[in-house]
């Protein structure tokens, strides 16, 4: 039987890897129980990670920055998505911080 020390074998392997240039970092998307980047980015932009679920069937790119996250999110309208109203509310939570951000010219939180 072979027993190996969890920490040196954590620091061996790589927890990131690179996609289009940008760090994707897995053991954050572990963390979070994410599977895409696209769900990182939505989360990065405001919404939870049971808002993120319910919406990946309308976002089948799975790797969307969060800029591109931030403007998917300004344009939608989720009355006309079939999501639970939990979902719905959140998202227009957030959309109205973003629009807030923007009126107040303050940077996008994921750019």
């Amino acid at each position: 039987m072979l027993l190996v020390e969890l920490p040196k074998v954590r620091s061996q392997l790589c927890v990131q890897r690179t996609c289009g240039g940008l760090v994707i970092d897995i053991e954050m998307m572990l963390e979070l129980g994410v599977p895409r980047k696209t769900d990182m980015s939505l989360i990065a932009a405001g919404l939870s990670r049971a808002t993120v679920r319910e919406l990946e069937t309308y976002i089948p790119d799975s790797d969307i920055t969060p800029s591109q996250a931030v403007e998917w999110i300004r344009t939608i309208d989720p009355e006309d998505l079939n999501i639970p109203a939990f979902a719905t509310r959140e998202v227009v939570q957030v959309q109205a911080k973003l629009a807030a951000r923007l009126l107040w010219g303050e940077a996008d939180s994921g750019t």
